[in-house]
């Protein structure tokens, strides 16, 4: 097995070769690196999804420990599977999301959660589904886009991807190797600003 630091050379040699969006897969199924446009430097994000069909576009990009124990905790609630089975059968509620706009919320009493309708081409009055989305001290979310959870499949399968040890051990090596390449970058473009002025 290879130690943090060979990951780390690994993980940056990834991400010289790559371009923006770009997955490449680790060992474990559902868990990759993508090369993240972010605030003018580029960097390793770790991508959480499986796909119900080659064209699920399902998922969520994490950069630091941070945001995973925020997903952690979300996701480990006991309340989570109450959410989805009301989804099915709670016809008030069931209702209520038919009538949403595609993506549009209802919130739940839980910081985070919220049940959406999801655009369906099979199904035209879309597909319900829980909305997560951590948020910070300031209520704010913490990523643009939501984690979506349409059955207690999606929670089970989310569940064990971030509670995955390896993403752990990732997210510590990806935090220090983006650090180590914005302090790269931030030298590389100083010379190069130097050698113009």
């Amino acid at each position: 097995m290879d130690t943090d630091e060979q990951l780390k050379v690994k993980l940056k040699e990834i991400w010289a070769k790559s371009q923006d969006w770009d997955e490449s897969p680790t060992s474990e199924e559902g868990i990759f690196i993508v090369k993240y446009p972010s605030s003018g430097i580029n960097q390793a994000y770790i991508g959480i999804k499986f796909k119900r069909n080659p064209y699920s576009k399902k998922g969520i990009f994490v950069k630091s420990r941070k945001e995973i124990v925020m997903f952690q905790n979300l996701l480990n609630l006991k309340e989570l599977a109450f959410f989805i089975d009301n989804m099915s059968n709670d016809k008030q509620l069931k209702k209520s999301i038919e009538l949403l706009n595609d993506w549009d919320q209802i919130t739940t009493p839980i910081l985070g959660v919220s049940y959406t309708k999801m655009p369906d081409q099979n199904n035209p009055s879309g597909v319900p589904a829980l909305a997560i989305n951590p948020v910070d001290d300031l209520g704010k979310k913490i990523k643009r886009k939501n984690l979506f959870l349409r059955d207690c499949e999606d929670l089970e399968k989310y569940q064990l991807l971030f509670n995955n040890q390896k993403v752990d051990r990732l997210s510590r090596i990806i935090e220090e190797a983006n650090d180590e390449l914005s302090l790269e970058m931030r030298l590389a473009q100083s010379k190069v600003m130097g050698k113009y002025k």
